[in-house]
């Protein structure tokens, strides 16, 4: 799992990794040049995907506001950062999580959102790319990324979901929560049952 979280999925940086699990420089810059390739297709500014990726890597497992991104970036609008998630989306770069309220089976969707890149070589990559170091909990951070690409996979419908007493990394309503722990002793943990907002409820 460890070599996984180094290296990631996509068959060029496995080629490249070997066994050994060197860390795979040449496909991260292919990878690179497809990004801005694809975004001086759109006539977009590459600047702005790049902060935009540096952001997520630095901020990825926590709920963020679109605004918030943008205010950290040259960007300045969220309509402007929200396009830009749009493309990296488009580039199965990056997947949107948002909040799902249980009671009424609904998503929020104005509520602040978590942003996941869909495999490990790309945080790496938006981590270089930005001249960031890794940070203490960037393995905590990617076996999060690494679920929840799993999980999304396999349920349509699924959120996260917050209250003042904690959060619930990914839940499907009623049906299932799961709670994401990169340590040897796992805790603490969220209620596993949301609360229910009508009196009475079990």
């Amino acid at each position: 799992l460890r070599l996984y979280f180094r290296v990631g999925g996509f068959p060029p940086a496995l080629l490249e990794a070997g066994e050994a699990g060197r860390e795979p420089m040449q496909a991260r810059k292919i990878y690179q040049r497809w990004l801005s390739g694809d975004i001086q297709k759109l006539g977009k500014q590459e600047i702005y995907l790049r902060e935009l990726m540096g952001q997520i890597a630095r901020t990825m497992t926590t709920p963020i506001s679109l605004q918030s991104l943008a205010a950290k970036t040259q960007m300045g609008s969220h309509h402007t950062a929200q396009e830009y998630v749009g493309i990296l989306e488009d580039c199965f770069a990056v997947k949107t999580l948002y909040f799902l309220n249980p009671d009424e089976d609904a998503f929020h969707f104005r509520k602040n959102k978590k942003f996941y890149f869909r495999d490990p070589m790309i945080y790496w990559l938006a981590l270089a790319w930005t001249g960031q170091k890794a940070p203490k909990a960037a393995e905590e951070r990617l076996a999060e990324m690494v679920a929840h690409e799993a999980i999304s996979n396999r349920y349509q419908r699924m959120g996260y979901y917050q209250t003042a007493g904690g959060e619930i990394d990914f839940i499907g309503g009623h049906d299932w929560a799961i709670e994401v722990k990169w340590s040897w002793s796992a805790s603490p943990l969220s209620s596993p049952q949301p609360p229910r907002s009508s009196p009475g409820s079990p």
